[in-house]
This record gives structure tokens, sequence and C-alpha cells, in this order.
């Protein structure tokens, strides 16, 4: 089937601990995870900007999900505020440039094959079946990263 993510691949979530990313998470372990037909390897990073006072609470809550569930976690606590300060970029494009070099990290370092930002899931809310056929799968560096 045109874009899907082929069996046996490293796919690795961007879950920020939302309502979005937490089902998207939910839905592919138990779908599309290992003991299923696609048998993907599915693995969780997850991003504390520590920019809200919930944010550590969330990022706990996706490693208790991720850990409940066997899944690789990778966290990342970065204050995004001071290395906005620091590289005299906004607070918004330090985060970003932030996360996708844990995405780069992870898509090296782990040999993923798919990684799934948290953005694609965000953005295609109203194309859902665009998440089910995995057409929102992006490479890191790829324009939907950008």
């Amino acid at each position: 089937m045109h874009g899907t993510v082929p069996p046996d691949s490293k796919v690795l979530v961007a879950c920020s601990g939302g309502p979005d990313s937490m089902a998207l998470l939910h839905w592919l372990m138990a779908t599309k995870g290992e003991g299923t037909e696609a048998a993907l390897a599915i693995g969780v990073a997850c991003v504390d900007h520590s920019l809200r006072v919930e944010s550590k609470a969330e990022l706990a809550m996706v490693a208790h999900y991720a850990k409940a569930h066997d899944l690789p976690f990778y966290p990342l606590t970065i204050d995004a505020v001071a290395a906005a300060e620091q590289s005299g970029e906004s607070v918004e494009t330090t985060g970003r440039r932030l996360r996708y070099e844990l995405f780069s990290e992870a898509f090296a370092k782990l040999k993923v094959t798919i990684i799934l930002p948290r953005l694609i899931m965000k953005t295609t809310r109203r194309k859902l079946f665009w998440l089910i056929s995995f057409a929102a799968a992006v490479r890191p560096g790829s324009p939907a990263c950008k």
C-alpha cells in the first residue's frame, strides 16, 4: 500500500503528552506495534521546553505510559527561554531547533526509519485517514520538519 510504513520499521513518536499525541501513540502501539502484522518497533520522544508549569508532569505521564507498555523512551528537558536568550533566536525557533536535533540524533543513533512529529498529528487532525495510512510519516530534514 502506497504511503505506509514498511513492516518491522522502527518508528519514533514525538509525543507531547497532550490528547492528540497520546491518542496517536496509543493507536500506533495497539494496532501497529510489535505483536501485530505491521510489527513496528515504536519508541517515544518527549520534549519539556520548561515553558509551562504542567510540562514536567506531562513528560512524566509520557514516561509512565512508555514504561507501562515497554516502549523505549527518549526525554529531553530544555529551558527554551534561556536557550533562546543565549542563541538570540526566538523561543519558538530555539525550541524547534533543539527538538529536531533530538530527532536527528535518534534517527542516526537508533536507526529509526520514521519519525512522527506531534506537529504532523496536530496539523492533520481533520485528515485522520492520513495518519491511519501513515501518509503523515516524515523523515528528519524533510520540508514537513522545517
